[in-house]
């Protein structure tokens, strides 16, 4: 009868390993007792649970960066498009247009190029964190300050569209820990993301 009963759960447990060998994930078995037998049992429990939970993990980072390859994409097409689009127009037409239209153009050509140099250093960036080679250099700031700094920065580019950029900040903010050039490339893009779909007239407030 002992050996029924000890053979019997240890079948069980090795059935619910070929179970989660076979990708059944939430395979779990039934603990009893506290001999060496349920001890296996726990230790396959807390082993079968970090595997999934890893599983997981790994899929919704998958997820992500099919999600930024997408973004990304996206985001590289347009300046792509319009830099082509201007130099191809300058040289098909470059007899015919007058001075201040090819300065127009060549203007606009130029922020096409900084605008993919952005995009082409932030993911350098991401790629240099995600492999450890850049790590976060902490120091103590106001942040209300930063942000000030930033829209004073992005003035020039909000003027030109006919938008507005205002800082509200508490006078007892405290200080922030963290790096502050990554916290300048944050919120710097935040506010280009917030300017750019923000109709004539509009503002953008940073609270």
């Amino acid at each position: 009868a002992l050996f029924f009963l000890l053979t019997r759960r240890l079948a069980a447990l090795a059935d619910a390993a070929r179970a989660f060998e076979r990708g059944d994930l939430a395979r779990r078995v039934a603990v009893h007792g506290g001999d060496e037998v349920g001890d296996l049992g726990r230790a396959f429990n807390a082993m079968a649970g970090a595997i999934a939970s890893g599983m997981e993990r790994l899929r919704e980072s998958d997820r992500l960066r099919r999600e930024l390859a997408e973004n990304v994409s996206h985001d590289l097409r347009t300046p792509l498009a319009s830099l082509r689009g201007h130099l191809e127009t300058l040289r098909l037409k470059d007899g015919g247009l007058g001075p201040a239209e090819r300065a127009g153009m060549l203007d606009v050509a130029l922020r096409s190029a900084d605008s993919l140099r952005r995009l082409v250093d932030g993911l350098m960036e991401l790629a240099r964190l995600e492999a450890r080679q850049a790590s976060p250099v902490r120091e103590t700031f106001p942040l209300a300050e930063l942000a000030q700094d930033i829209a004073l920065k992005l003035s020039p580019a909000a003027e030109g569209l006919g938008v507005t950029i205002a800082v509200e900040a508490s006078r007892d903010l405290p200080p922030v820990s963290a790096d502050i050039g990554m916290m300048e490339r944050a919120i710097t893009n935040l506010l280009e993301n917030a300017l750019r779909p923000t109709p004539t007239g509009g503002s953008v407030r940073i609270a």
